[in-house]
């Protein structure tokens, strides 16, 4: 196990992608690619936004009249487009991309919120099928006042979302950051992922922290949820992570911060990666970085990170000589 078994990214579109059309998903994903590259990164969680993925906005930038095409007609049009994309930007520059379902999550307060969320996780879901991401990120959803009842509903429709993704693709289910949400216990995760074939936990440790009253301070505390919801993956090969400084409220976050304000402790959330890795030889980390400074951070991570493998293996090489 080593550093090389890591891999880093961002949730959002780098600060320094020059868009200026946020319109066009090609050049977005061209510009991030080209940004990722410079800061030797390899995992893109891309936001949700109607905007981009809506196929009346691809059809109208590829000069497709509608009228002239069946529906059948103009969904292929899109699924070559978007696999092109696919083919010529995130396969050539070796990229993980994941799609990052609505900030906005709840099938239980309305009629309205059901169909809201649902029509939002279907674009979703069909943009990142037809892209070939390795997957979508989505929160469970508003718990209400009856959090058993409310996690049923999010897993009926969570599957319904599943069954619209590519059979080698998977559903993340992460932990969130506020109180009233699903998958603010544990146990609700691990429930939704036993429930949802080809689901894998999104872990927060952000969140978790915040959850948790930004009261943890060992590594052990970090590791807990880490090895808790591994067990429940569907996917053996790797751990999907996430971090970000954060400012905690009584209610859980209350807004991301750089990393260098060391809350959560970095060197400690380091040490659980790497007791995690130790553990379990052959799975990939993903390290996903989503402070407001997007890929300064996760270079800043990178380093952290590569410093303290390199003071471990340090340690080991002079304890094995002097027990020569």
């Amino acid at each position: 196990m080593c550093i090389r078994d890591s891999l880093f990214g961002v949730s959002n579109i780098p600060l320094g992608a020059q868009i200026r059309n946020i319109e066009n998903i090609e050049r977005i994903l061209t510009e991030c690619a080209s940004r990722m590259s410079d800061f030797s990164l390899k995992v893109l969680e891309l936001p949700f936004n109607e905007v981009y993925m809506d196929p009346g906005r691809i059809l109208e930038r590829l000069k497709v009249d509608a009228k002239e095409k069946s529906p059948q007609e103009l969904l292929e049009i899109i699924r070559e487009y978007l696999e092109n994309i696919y083919k010529e930007v995130i396969k050539k520059s070796k990229i993980h991309l994941w799609v990052y379902g609505p900030k906005y999550v709840d099938f239980i307060s309305s009629e309205a919120a059901e169909k809201f969320t649902m029509e939002a996780l279907e674009m979703a879901a069909a943009f990142a099928s037809m892209i070939k991401a390795d997957g979508l990120v989505t929160l469970l959803g508003y718990a209400g006042d009856n959090r058993k009842e409310s996690l049923k509903k999010s897993i009926k429709m969570l599957r319904e979302i599943r069954d619209l993704l590519l059979p080698s693709q998977y559903i993340g289910i992460e932990i969130p950051g506020k109180k009233e949400l699903l998958g603010a216990t544990l146990s609700e995760i691990k429930d939704a992922l036993s429930s949802i074939d080809r689901s894998i936990p999104v872990i927060n440790l952000a969140h978790y922290y915040a959850l948790a009253g930004g009261i943890l301070r060992r590594a052990e505390q970090f590791l807990e949820p880490i090895k808790y919801l591994y067990r429940e993956s569907h996917a053996k090969d790797f751990i999907y992570i996430k971090i970000s400084g954060i400012e905690v409220s009584d209610n859980g976050e209350r807004l991301h911060m750089p990393l260098i304000t060391n809350q959560p402790p970095l060197n400690v959330v380091i040490d659980a990666i790497y007791k995690f890795l130790v553990e379990n030889d052959g799975v990939k980390a993903y390290v996903i970085v989503e402070s407001p400074l997007l890929e300064y951070d996760a270079e800043y991570f990178m380093t952290k990170l590569k410093e303290y493998f390199e003071g471990v293996s340090r340690r080991a090489s002079r304890g094995s000589s002097s027990g020569r």
